[in-house]
């Protein structure tokens, strides 16, 4: 700020001078002309934040690098997530080995994580019968797999977690023994692991749904019995593939189904105790109907932490994909009807389903259809706001890279935004493959 000036003293009283004639009046200066006004500048375009949204319009699938796992090999379940570099990260069982193995994308070429971590043991290295790998990244870089683990007439769940430079035991393994399987799990947003898996024999004939959640150092139950008892099902034949979602605020949603009452069911964990969302005591995202048989369930959420639920509906013994998305106090279909009928594949066969959700909101739905031979076709779709749209081509077609003939897709979006497929696919005789695709706009 200027300091102001000091105040002048006034000057001393002189006497008067004598009168001098006055000096003319000065001409006044002509007023100066105003400045033209500045043109504004113009107002600079924002740089979008954040991936670009799928064009379904114009972009087109393509396969990322060559195979995954070696030559000769027969495969089973893979599993994608991505390292702390956004390089693609797959895990599958060996079934000649019966172990769990891993690979990442460096550069043009898939190379092991971890000495051994796709040969020998893997990263399983257990004397048992590894199946049903389930992966995940997670914030900070954080990367894990769980797995189911068969030995004789019991089954566990086992989770190793990567270090940076080794696959590592999360916690004392296995982290639950007995009938314990196909487990999923997911990182919430302060990087604990989540897991669930299914729970059989419990009272002798009850099987239900579990989970745990490790803080870094243990194993804790996510609300009281959460992983005993009745877990947080509590609905007596609970079945497997179960979705697993955990949105932006933490808000853990859990999706089941019961093959014969034709119902899907879900609970929530929202800080203080599992809830049931939907319908009816026991929470239905569509509600029960013994005529009616369902089948896998999986679940996403996207930005706004609302979750999404998709199955298949067995009726007419064919498998049809259906959807709805909880809009805060019940579900409803997406678009309205979408959960009857066709559903929205408007077709049959459906093997299985995944489902994941785009950084700006956009469900995405993959699955595999058996019409003719031993692979299934694989499909694509994504919500525009109105309508489903196909992601490419729908017709198969093993050498247009828009098509696949293939089994178990699994869908992971990547940090660029795009939505990236795993499958696995027959060889020549009983060699399998595992490929990747990402979709580039």
């Amino acid at each position: 700020a200027t300091e102001p000036s000091p105040t002048t003293e006034p000057l001393p009283t002189e006497a008067p001078l004598p009168t001098d004639p006055p000096s003319p009046t000065p001409e006044p200066s002509p007023t100066p002309e105003p400045s033209p006004t500045a043109e504004p500048s113009p107002t600079p375009t924002p740089t979008p934040s954040g991936p670009a949204p799928v064009d379904a319009a114009s972009g087109q699938w393509e396969q990322v690098a060559g195979r995954v796992n070696d030559e000769g090999g027969s495969v089973l379940s893979p599993s994608l997530a991505f390292d702390e570099d956004g390089a693609p990260v797959v895990a599958w069982v060996d079934y000649t080995s019966h172990q769990v193995y891993v690979k990442r994308l460096q550069g043009d070429d898939w190379v092991e994580m971890g000495a051994g971590s796709a040969s020998g043991g893997g990263i399983s290295n257990t004397s048992g019968t590894s199946v049903w790998p389930s992966s995940v990244a997670g914030p900070d870089g954080h990367l894990a797999v769980a797995w189911e683990e068969l030995s004789g007439d019991s089954s566990a769940v086992y989770v190793r977690q990567w270090d940076g430079n080794a696959w590592v035991d999360a916690g004392p393994q296995p982290v639950h023994s007995g009938q314990s399987r196909e487990p999923e799990i997911a990182y919430d947003p302060d990087g604990r692991l989540v897991l669930i898996w299914l729970e059989d024999g419990v009272e002798w004939w009850r099987s239900e749904v579990y989970a745990l959640r490790w803080d870094g150092d243990r194993w804790g139950e996510i609300g009281a019995g959460s992983a005993s008892g009745r877990g947080i099902s509590d609905i007596q034949s609970a079945a497997a593939p179960m979705g697993l979602a955990i949105g932006p605020a933490g808000d853990i949603t859990v999706g089941w189904y019961v093959i014969e009452s034709g119902a899907v069911y879900a609970t929530r964990w929202q800080g203080d105790g599992w809830s049931r969302m939907g319908s009816g005591k026991y929470g239905y995202v569509i509600e029960y109907d013994p005529t009616r048989s369902v089948y896998w369930t999986r679940a996403a959420a996207g930005p706004d932490d609302q979750p999404l639920m998709a199955w298949i509906d067995l009726a007419n013994e064919l498998g049809q994909i259906c959807l709805r998305r909880w809009d805060g106090a019940a579900w409803v279909d997406m678009p309205e009807g979408s959960s009857e009928g066709g559903c929205v594949s408007g077709f049959g066969n459906a093997m299985s389903v995944d489902l994941a959700v785009t950084p700006d909101g956009a469900p995405i739905l993959i699955w595999d259809s058996y019409f003719d031979g031993d692979d299934g076709a694989i499909y694509a779709r994504i919500w525009d706001g109105e309508a489903w749209r196909p992601l490419g081509a729908n017709a198969v077609d093993p050498d247009a890279p828009q098509q696949w003939v293939g089994n178990e897709p699994r869908l992971a979006i990547g940090p660029d935004g795009m939505p990236y497929v795993t499958l696995s696919r027959q060889g020549v005789g009983e060699d399998q493959m595992i490929e990747v695709w990402r979709w580039r706009n």
